[in-house]
């Protein structure tokens, strides 16, 4: 997906549709992380209690393609992004791991949910926890903020508080 969207041109008009699983499905972890430590991280995690803010803080810090860097490697001319949303809030940066959204985590807060949830502690994937020590070392304490091309625009269609009350008025026209 990357080279795909590396290969538009200005004159090009990308589409991006983000739907619930988005951070799941669209992976692909920086070289120096194996994809089983990825999935190791997200699997204990995710039955530790971590919530989706925290777990989608630890993939945008692992991925070559979440918090923003989908867009910055898009080179058309206009990105449109139509967001179907499972998170609460509809926070951008959280929904799908925001792969077309500035992101505002940092290599240390991926650290701190994973010394939080034990994954530190029990050795679960060293490499994943190396690679992020080593950029927590290099970057700055605050997030890199650069902006997004001016090209890029994120757009809700749906989310769960319309599918809700989508279900209510049906229910109710169905006589229930």
């Amino acid at each position: 997906i990357l080279d795909l969207v590396a290969s538009l041109g200005p004159r090009d008009l990308c589409l991006c549709l983000i739907s619930g699983g988005g951070s799941a499905l669209l992976t692909l972890p920086h070289e120096e992380v194996p994809l089983v430590e990825k999935r190791a991280i997200t699997d204990h995690l995710a039955s530790a209690g971590a919530n989706i803010r925290e777990l989608n803080t630890v993939r945008k810090q692992l991925s070559l393609v979440k918090g923003g860097r989908l867009a910055r490697a898009c080179r058309a001319g206009r990105l449109v992004t139509l967001i179907l949303s499972d998170v609460l809030g509809n926070p951008l940066d959280v929904i799908a791991s925001g792969p077309t959204v500035a992101d505002s985590s940092t290599p240390r807060d991926a650290l701190d949910v994973l010394e939080r949830f034990g994954v530190v502690e029990a050795g679960l994937a060293p490499r994943a926890v190396a690679y992020l020590r080593r950029l927590a070392t290099e970057q700055p304490a605050s997030p890199d903020l650069a902006p997004l091309p001016s090209c890029v625009s994120n757009h809700i269609i749906g989310d769960n508080t319309l599918a809700v009350d989508g279900a209510g008025i049906t229910a109710e026209s169905l006589g229930f």
